[in-house]
């Protein structure tokens, strides 16, 4: 290889150089921003999983709530007819 060559093949790579580095932290950014939306969707998908067990709590919740207003209506009717009876209201 000539002294020329030489030259002619450093100011190849000198050149090359700056494209290199810019394909490497393109693809640096591609890779961690691939990661991070990875994260987010899997945190996503968890959190989704504790919002249906949440929703089916709620739900079981709230049927048990119907169920002891429907109790404690019946306690209060009882107890105004015992209140009208003693009363004389009726």
């Amino acid at each position: 290889m000539s002294d020329k060559e030489s030259k002619d093949l450093i100011s190849q790579l000198k050149s090359l150089l700056p494209i290199l580095v810019v394909v490497g932290s393109l693809a640096g950014f591609y890779y961690t921003t691939q990661h991070r939306l990875d994260s987010l969707e899997a945190e996503i998908v968890d959190l989704n999983a504790q919002w249906e067990v949440s929703d089916a709590t709620l739900e079981e919740r709230l049927s048990a709530l119907e169920a002891q207003v429907v109790t404690a209506q019946s306690d209060v009717d009882k107890m105004e007819k015992r209140y009208r009876r003693r009363n004389g209201d009726d």
